[in-house]
């Protein structure tokens, strides 16, 4: 694995992967995947916290110095608190013989001054750890006493990859200090729990869809994300009218238009919900790819002849409401008015014009 990869999900991992429902339950389906699958869960994990980290690290393979996953609670240059995750799959509830050689790598690592020690240790496994392991994470000053009694065996000629490394001196005073209370264990429920407060439960377990919250009122006043499209549809407004509407206000003498405007601008609304739905629950790019069904849904449309640009409007509008769209994982909260508002997304973006040159 490569050092310091930032905290995305890879394009290869499961959140990434085409819907299909799993007959294996969360818990079980974590046992079956590999030591690189395994790491990329625990980052989707961490990104769950509360509160949340300011930066993620994924570290992992052979050169990690004990640390899968390092969590900053400010930037990285900093001396702000971080946590380390060990990652650890295996195919049996750890035991403590299954930990020494990490923690000797913590210790030589954090004496050395490669990094920080930091505020948390936590180790996590998909079968959790045995109970001689978990009475011994509560008795740090037993887990002092075990490293040191199995340096030899787990940790001498294992940490470093080439020259020995002895316990003895420095190391062995700063080993005698080392304040073990911050190590602990994370329970795989635990993990489940976090994990889905994220975007990435569902796309990875491929169950309990979110729930999108109801949409809002529009502002009563015009925002600056709508500039664009307000005005292309007030330019149809009035090749409708054959008049000039400069802003809003001018809509005031046309009941019908100002009904409709503000039923264009509660769908835009809608759809700007649906984006930040999309954006809290789901990849990166869901709204997009929804967004340029409706652009090819309703080209056509917007390029046919009419008699004007509200005309065109509302032909646009009718049509996009009932395009049937793909059926990914995340169409299944689209609902009519925001297949209507992505087209005002669409004209905010100038990528359909409602005046025909």
């Amino acid at each position: 694995m490569s050092k310091n990869k930032p905290a995305r999900v890879d394009p290869d991992s499961a959140s990434a992967q085409p819907v299909s429902v799993s007959v294996l339950t969360p818990p079980v389906l974590l046992q079956t995947y590999d030591d690189v699958e395994w790491e990329r869960f625990v980052l989707e994990w961490v990104e769950g916290a509360t509160p949340a980290y300011v930066h993620l690290d994924r570290i992992g393979g052979s050169g990690d110095k004990g640390r899968d996953i390092v969590a900053y609670t400010g930037a990285p240059n900093t001396l702000c608190d971080l946590d380390v995750f060990q990652c650890k799959h295996y195919a049996h509830p750890l035991m403590p013989s299954d930990i020494w050689r990490e923690l000797g790598k913590l210790c030589v690592y954090t004496h050395r001054s490669d990094y920080r020690v930091p505020r948390h240790y936590r180790i996590v496994a998909p079968r959790g750890v045995g109970g001689s392991l978990g009475d011994l994470l509560t008795k740090p000053d037993q887990i002092r006493q075990g490293l040191i009694d199995n340096w030899d065996a787990k940790c001498r000629d294992h940490i470093t990859g080439g020259k020995p490394i002895s316990l003895e001196g420095p190391l062995l005073d700063y080993v005698r200090a080392f304040d073990f209370t911050i190590l602990g264990y994370v329970p795989v429920n635990q993990l489940l729990e976090q994990h889905r407060r994220t975007r990435h439960w569902h796309t990875r377990f491929k169950r309990d869809y979110p729930a999108r919250p109801a949409a809002g009122n529009p502002p009563e006043q015009v925002q600056t994300i709508e500039l664009r499209y307000v005005r292309q549809l007030l330019d149809a407004y009035g090749q409708h009218t054959s008049t000039l509407i400069d802003d809003v206000a001018g809509l005031s003498v046309h009941p019908r238009l100002s009904e409709h405007f503000r039923g264009c601008r509660t769908d835009f609304f809608m759809a700007d919900g649906l984006n930040r739905f999309y954006r809290d629950q789901f990849p990166e790019g869901a709204f997009e790819h929804v967004k340029d069904q409706v652009h090819q849904g309703v080209r056509n449309t917007v390029l046919a002849t009419h008699a004007n640009g509200y005309v065109r409007v509302c032909a646009t509008l009718a049509q996009a409401a009932g395009l049937p769209l793909a059926q990914t994982e995340y169409v299944y909260c689209v609902q009519p008015g925001d297949k209507s508002g992505l087209c005002h997304h669409l004209a905010n973006d100038d990528r359909v014009q409602w005046v025909q040159p």
